[in-house]
């Protein structure tokens, strides 16, 4: 695209714009659509699960209805959104931030809808969700790169820390929810949660939050003990075996993300998985899986740790990991029953 972006926009919005402008135009709402796509993809925050389509046609979908005509052939969005913008005394790439945002707009609120056809009961999860946030003022409302997001009210919002990913919040989120509670009681826990841990930022797409509470209410329950057959089918030692097995599995996977990335220290990060490992066996073969447990077994390897300390720096990654060794070993032992 050889021409300016202001000859573009100054052509398009025109009451008769000439056919090259509004091709040049559609084709960098296209580009400009598929990046956006492709960042969600990447950080998980486009539900692949409900939308199956290649992302170019999931771009051109979402973008189309922004160049409707009227008869005279008028871009009626496109000329609505620049007619409050001095486009002449703007340079190109200020008007390229107001092109990103046009689209981002456009391709948020497509995937909305694409995602309230493919799954009505998440539209209806989602309308809900904003009523509550609305009536209850727990979260504002925030947009954060073109994407309607929310972050709990009157805290830090922890901006300069990595995003959460969807599948751990929704670990965390499930090892306090049962999926009784209602739209409100949910919010508050993801609220609480988020408020309390310090690893992540506290900004979540709003769509996310949507996704996570649908699957929380279509499987409700996390298993709590494993069937008392096991015992009488596995020998104790096969399962302390596989046991120790998920463990290994589990630091393997995640020592990138905790040591690496967030600068764990690795012999901190191998005491977590000795914790753990004492955690889920108690839990699997005695029924005594107490969470809190876990502050208990931290200060015996650290015999100078605080409660307060604990909370800050250690409570939310252990928990979390421990949660998920638990069902990886669930899943092995279900596996050779």
């Amino acid at each position: 695209m050889n021409r300016s972006l202001q000859h573009i926009i100054s052509s398009i919005i025109s009451d008769d714009p000439p056919p090259y402008a509004v091709k040049d135009f559609i084709t960098l709402c296209q580009k400009i659509a598929l990046v956006h796509l492709r960042r969600k993809e990447r950080s998980g925050r486009l539900l692949r699960e409900l939308i199956a389509l290649p992302l170019e046609d999931i771009a051109l979908d979402c973008i189309a209805d922004l160049f409707q005509r009227d008869e005279r052939g008028k871009l009626l969005q496109i000329h609505a959104y620049f007619d409050g913008i001095d486009c002449a005394t703007l340079e190109e790439e200020e008007l390229l931030g107001h092109v990103r945002r046009l689209v981002f707009s456009k391709v948020n609120y497509g995937l909305f809808r694409i995602y309230n056809e493919a799954d009505p009961s998440l539209g209806k999860i989602l309308r809900n969700v904003k009523l509550a946030i609305q009536a209850l003022q727990n979260f504002i409302e925030v947009d954060r790169f073109g994407e309607h997001c929310i972050a709990p009210s009157l805290c830090e919002t922890l901006e300069h820390h990595p995003p959460f990913e969807r599948a751990e919040l929704e670990q965390r989120l499930r090892s306090v929810a049962k999926g009784e509670e209602n739209i409100p009681s949910l919010l508050a826990k993801i609220s609480r949660l988020l408020r309390e841990q310090e690893d992540y930022c506290r900004i979540v797409s709003f769509i996310t939050v949507g996704y996570i509470f649908r699957s929380i209410y279509s499987q409700p329950y996390e298993v709590q003990h494993v069937e008392p057959e096991i015992d009488a089918q596995l020998a104790s030692d096969d399962i302390s075996s596989m046991i120790r097995h998920a463990c290994d599995r589990v630091k393997c996977e995640m020592k990138q993300q905790y040591v690496v990335k967030k600068h764990l220290d690795p012999g901190v990060y191998e005491s977590y998985f000795t914790i753990i490992e004492q955690h889920v066996h108690s839990r699997i073969l005695h029924r005594d899986g107490d969470i809190h447990a876990l502050f208990d077994r931290m200060q015996q390897v650290l015999p100078e740790l605080t409660k307060e300390h604990y909370k800050r720096e250690h409570k939310a990654k252990l928990e979390y990991l421990a949660h998920l060794t638990y069902k990886r070993a669930i899943e092995q032992l279900r596996r050779d029953l």
